[in-house]
C-alpha cells in the first residue's frame, strides 16, 4: 500500500501538512439529520470498505483500525480536508492475501474467535470521510490473562 493517501504524489509536501490530536467531524445522514463526531488519536474505530471499483464505501462493509495521526490539509485546491493514519486490526473474516500468508504460519490467528481482533503492523492514510464510528476494543493480555480496555 502506498504511503501517501490518493491524490497525493510529493511526500515532502504531504509530511508538511498540520497534524491535529483530534478532529471534530460534521456529518449529515440521509434524513438530514447533522451530528457531530470527535475523533482522537488513539481511538478505536470502524471504518468503511471503499467500494469495489466504485468511488465512494460500501456501507455494509466495515473494517477496524486505531487512529494514530491526522493531517488537516486546508489548501484551496484539497481533496479532502482531514486525512487520517490508521493502524489496521486483523479479524478472522479478512480475506487479504497477505493475512492469509501470515495466519498459516502464526499459532494466533489459527486459535482467533469470531470477535477477536489482532493489531496488525500495516498502517493506510484515508479520508477521514471513511470513519464510521469509535469503538471499544478490550486488550487481553494471553500471559497474564488479564484483560482491560484498549484506550
Amino acid at each position: 500500500m502506498s504511503e501517501l493517501p490518493k491524490g497525493h504524489d510529493n511526500k515532502r509536501k504531504f509530511d508538511q501538512l498540520p497534524t491535529a490530536r483530534a478532529i471534530i467531524y460534521s456529518i449529515v445522514s440521509d434524513e438530514g439529520v447533522k451530528s457531530r463526531i470527535e475523533y482522537k488519536v488513539g481511538q478505536s474505530v470502524s471504518v468503511y470498505a471503499p467500494k469495489k471499483g466504485r468511488r465512494g464505501v460500501d456501507d455494509d462493509d466495515l473494517w477496524y483500525g486505531i487512529i494514530e495521526c491526522f493531517r488537516i490539509d486546508n489548501r484551496p485546491k484539497a481533496l479532502e480536508p482531514f486525512w487520517v493514519k490508521i493502524r489496521w486490526y486483523w479479524s478472522k473474516d479478512v480475506q487479504d492475501p497477505t493475512f492469509k500468508t501470515a495466519s498459516q504460519s502464526d499459532f494466533r490467528f489459527l486459535s482467533m474467535g469470531t470477535n477477536e481482533l489482532l493489531l496488525s503492523d500495516l498502517t493506510q492514510w484515508l479520508e477521514a470521510a471513511v470513519l464510521a464510528e469509535t469503538i471499544k476494543v478490550i486488550k487481553f493480555d494471553e500471559k497474564s490473562g488479564f484483560q482491560k480496555p484498549w484506550v
